[in-house]
């Protein structure tokens, strides 16, 4: 009888079985689903080969290998340290072929054959070539993008969340300062977190016109324990009276393998509570020197030739002021003085003004005119303006689109629309020109004369 109704049972059992094994089926075909439905979240921006020290860049991320070399006990097992960095970020990553179990360093993230950087990006090597037959190691990696824009837009604001909630930084200290003498700077950061951290990077950038007084590393490391606060300090000097904007302070934290970025772009007067944007005012004298030269546009000898410097203080405080020019060589002082001193208070002008002839031709050097200050503080400089060529007679001058200033100003366009009047800033077609080098000058005028004097024979011939 039992066996009677085990044959019963066999169909049904049958249909359990398949039942089972369709289920089964179905489970697979589930998985792979998502498999696809995953692998559908990112695009295939390309495979790439990477030999040691190599650095690609995809989608607006730098990718680099940095490290085929141990990175534990178990040495026989080949990976690479991979890092990440983009305009704001950066990160490190151990990668291993086949999902090899690597016990990695503290400082870097979970090793797997893949990593997801970013929540944006995803490297996968999928082949590691690292022993003494070849002379430098290589991966081979597969690049991915995620094809969602607002996975990237989520981590940016938890990664800029996470270090406003974990670092608290000010920075303050002189409002204003006088040219020449120090001002202090201090930057104080506040772990607000129970994590020690070892690697604080400080970098900041100087405005213009500004040393460290001492010379210093300003760029520093620091280490802070969990729930602690550490000042870093130095000093600054500025070399011109003004207004002036600090650059933003740089913080650096890496954490896990991820660097996390903060700027402090905000400056806190050391003698109120007020926070104002990062600004230093400087005071001072502070000259602005200009040579303006008004000659014929055909210049010859004994023509004349009126010559005017303008003095300025942009400043705001008074200083003793001593102007001096000099005379090209084989020039004649006609009318006017070359130089002068005075007390020059702040927004006040000045200006010298004098004639001269020129008694011989060719391409003659203009000097530089100069302005000294001195003020009450004796901190004294001095500001020049730039040298002219002055092409006197039918001597060639060579041409060119642009010249160089000569002193303290910048490069400036040629400005050939006035024939009359050459300021520092312009150029006269044919009577003055950039001065580049002055044996190139004497060379092509020997050459003109020599090409004249070769057409001349050849004319009798």
């Amino acid at each position: 009888m039992i066996i009677m109704d085990l044959h019963r049972l066999y169909p049904i059992i049958l249909l359990l079985l398949t039942s089972v094994a369709i289920t089964g089926m179905a489970d697979a075909d589930d998985e792979n689903t998502t498999n696809d439905n995953n692998m559908s979240k990112w695009l295939h921006k390309g495979n790439y080969t990477l030999y040691w020290g190599d650095e690609i860049n995809v989608s607006g991320y730098d990718i680099k290998a940095d490290d085929f070399s141990k990175a534990s006990e178990f040495s026989d097992i080949k990976h690479v340290v991979i890092s990440v960095e983009n305009s704001t970020t950066s990160w490190k990553s151990i990668l291993s072929v086949n999902n090899t179990t690597v016990q990695p360093d503290s400082s870097y993230n979970n090793n797997t054959d893949s990593k997801i950087f970013n929540g944006s990006l995803k490297v996968t090597s999928f082949e590691i070539v690292n022993n003494d037959s070849i002379p430098t190691p290589y991966t081979k990696i597969a690049v991915y993008e995620a094809r969602n824009p607002d996975d990237l837009e989520t981590v940016r604001t938890v990664n800029n969340t996470w270090i406003n909630t974990t670092l608290n930084v000010t920075k303050w200290g002189e409002q204003e300062a006088y040219i020449n003498e120090r001002a202090r700077i201090t930057i104080q950061i506040e772990n607000l977190k129970d994590i020690n951290f070892d690697n604080i990077q400080i970098n900041e950038t100087l405005p213009e016109h500004f040393v460290v007084d001492p010379d210093k590393n300003i760029n520093s490391t620091m280490e802070l324990d969990g729930k602690s606060t550490k000042q870093f300090s130095y000093h600054i000097k500025p070399l011109k009276a003004g207004e002036f904007k600090l650059p933003p302070t740089r913080i650096a934290l890496t954490h896990l393998g991820i660097t996390y970025h903060k700027n402090i772009t905000e400056y806190k007067p050391i003698h109120n509570n007020t926070t104002d944007p990062s600004r230093i005012t400087v005071h001072g004298p502070k000259l602005n020197i200009t040579k303006t030269i008004d000659a014929p546009e055909n210049l010859q000898v004994d023509d004349v030739i009126n010559i005017t410097v303008d003095v300025q203080n942009t400043g705001d405080r008074s200083a003793r002021v001593d102007i001096n020019d000099s005379l090209p060589a084989n020039a004649e002082l006609i009318d006017g003085i070359t130089e002068d001193n005075l007390i020059m208070h702040p927004s006040q002008k000045h200006n010298l003004k004098y004639s001269i002839k020129m008694k011989k031709e060719g391409n003659i050097m203009v000097p530089a005119a100069s302005a000294k200050i001195v003020d009450s503080k004796r901190y004294s400089n001095t500001e020049w303006t730039k040298k002219f060529m002055l092409n006197v007679g039918d001597i060639p001058v060579e041409k060119s689109d642009e010249y160089k200033n000569i002193g303290n100003s910048t490069e400036n366009k040629t400005d050939t629309s006035n024939r009359n009047i050459t300021k520092q800033d312009q150029n006269e077609e044919g009577i003055f020109e950039q001065i580049k080098s002055l044996p190139d000058n004497i060379n092509n005028q020997i050459d003109s004369v020599i090409d004249k004097v070769k057409g001349i024979i050849g004319s009798f011939i």
